[in-house]
């Protein structure tokens, strides 16, 4: 299809269905532990954030007049579902390797690095259920690190056997369903309990992407008594914006968004537009000067996702893609999923 024809309408399009899936994952998330589920699976997940970390500096420079200070950086996820990939950040690779891209993607390395503790990781969803699934995956990943390392801790002093209570614990989290490769990455060894990964939450925000006027407004759904409604940088664009699935399933959908405009004479008109129009415009907003915006579509070719994000009105640039399995169908090669990096000018 032409790169910008638009997908049929589907009800993965619509905000009813995700509160659906989200409300009966949420149910078997308290009934059962179950995370729920990892769109694209679990390797394009970690392809993700294998780029970012060979890709995004743990800290950034940021002058102010003759003062050079380096600060963490600031993460983004938008349509974070259950919140798999964002919490995915914080547990590094378990080798040297951060995908394997192709020769395009010359910022590509080998060299190890550093555990990512980015000073805020903030999901946002349209669906409260989202948002309460998400919240809930992350506490009992930190429950359960938190376990680990005290376990450890006390091992390593030599007391005596663990009680009843810790060995049922030890046991939950043997048979838990996050107890994957990235576990090796967080040796209890590596950690303190004063650690970021232990005593920090990812901030989770229920808003629309597709509707906001600044930045500020996508905390609207804190109570006022937040200390993240006086954040410093409240105001500020994000490091790294992430997105897996959510354009996709924007796409989807055909009802249009009311978006007002200001014209030339300074009067304000509003305009119905397509979210598939309209999100690539507000990813642009969320982005820094220098910063990153990672995308992977299961419904768009990588030429598609260059030809919707790349049009220089948005700032984006080009930056790498990520390779996936590939496969042939008569004549053709392609892949189920394609990841594509822009740099935002």
């Amino acid at each position: 299809m032409s790169t910008e024809e638009e997908l049929p309408p589907s009800k993965l399009g619509t905000k009813e269905y995700w509160d659906k899936v989200y409300e009966r994952e949420v149910g078997v998330f308290e009934d059962t532990g179950d995370e729920g589920e990892v769109w694209f699976g679990e390797r394009a997940m970690q392809k993700m954030r294998d780029w970012v970390y060979a890709n995004c500096e743990p800290e950034q420079e940021q002058r102010s007049g003759e003062a050079i200070t380096k600060r963490r950086i600031r993460v983004m996820e938008c349509g974070c579902g259950n919140a798999t990939l964002l919490l995915s950040l914080l547990t590094p690779p378990t080798n040297n390797e951060y995908g394997d891209q192709d020769a395009e993607d010359e910022s590509q390395t080998s060299a190890a690095k550093p555990r990512f503790l980015p000073t805020q990781l903030t999901g946002i969803d349209y669906s409260e259920a989202s948002i309460k699934l998400a919240q809930g995956v992350a506490e009992r990943r930190r429950d359960m690190w938190k376990r680990r390392v005290e376990r450890a801790k006390k091992a390593a002093r030599g007391d005596d056997e663990p009680t009843h209570d810790e060995a049922s614990e030890s046991s939950e989290d043997e048979e838990d369903d996050y107890d994957s490769e990235d576990e090796e990455a967080l040796s209890p060894a590596t950690l303190q309990l004063d650690d970021p990964l232990l005593t920090q939450l990812p901030l989770f925000l229920a808003g629309d992407l597709l509707t906001f006027r600044s930045i500020r407004d996508l905390y609207a759904s804190l109570p006022g008594s937040s200390p993240h409604k006086t954040r410093q940088d409240i105001n500020e664009p994000w490091d790294l914006v992430l997105d897996k699935g959510t354009f996709d399933a924007l796409a989807l959908s055909q009802e249009t968004i009311p978006i007002p405009r200001v014209k030339q004479d300074g009067s304000e008109v509003t305009e119905q537009r397509l979210p598939s129009a309209v999100y690539p415009e507000k990813v642009a907003q969320l982005v820094r000067k220098g910063g990153f915006f990672l995308i992977t579509s299961c419904n768009f070719t990588e030429q598609e996702i260059k030809s919707r994000f790349g049009k220089p009105e948005l700032g984006f640039e080009f930056h790498s893609r990520v390779s996936h399995p590939s496969f042939s169908f008569g004549g053709q090669t392609g892949s189920s999923v394609c990841t594509v990096a822009f740099r935002k000018l």
